[in-house]
């Protein structure tokens, strides 16, 4: 059997249809996102966290400790966002490989599978280059997260009227 996850534009909606192991690869991927924003809200300050706002967050200005102080600022407040965009894509997905995303729906994906790349990247995903001649793992997830990303962004960007369909 193939995998697949087809993102299909509708009337101003987007459809995800997948695999079964597509979608449970998807639900995997969430679920370590979840457990690395969990350990940041759990572990007490100063602790080496897999997903420090450095790496979830790029910088805000030009110069690092101030964009160091926006972090501290803000990074509590982005960093909660994040985690209830998830909670949302987890609340809406059905158990079964198929839903269907309304505009609010297509934000709360696009943030969560651009921060769910920073788990399998060793520098912040906007300075890396997924690609190459290396086929670690997890720069394979992150070439298909950016691919699904890119796919659910297309076909909720897609005029009325004209059909989208796109296979991951």
């Amino acid at each position: 059997m193939e995998d697949y996850i087809r993102v299909t534009g509708v009337g101003g909606t987007v459809q995800l249809a997948m695999s079964e192991n597509a979608a449970d690869t998807v639900r995997h991927i969430l679920a370590e996102l979840e457990s690395a924003l969990a350990e940041a809200r759990e572990a007490p300050r100063p602790r080496r966290l897999r997903l420090p706002d450095k790496r979830l967050f790029p910088d805000a200005y030009g110069d690092a400790a101030e964009s160091a102080r926006f972090r501290e600022r803000h990074g509590t407040r982005m960093r909660e966002e994040v985690g209830a965009a998830l909670e949302r894509v987890r609340l809406a997905w059905p158990d079964q490989p198929w839903l269907t995303l309304d505009g609010a729906a297509v934000r709360d994906w696009l943030i969560v599978l651009a921060h769910a790349q920073t788990s399998y990247l060793r520098k912040p995903r906007w300075r890396a280059s997924p690609g190459g001649s290396s086929k670690r793992e997890g720069e394979v997830k992150v070439a298909w997260l950016m691919s699904l990303q890119g796919c659910i962004a297309t076909a909720a960007l897609a005029p009325a009227g004209m059909p989208v369909v796109l296979d991951v």
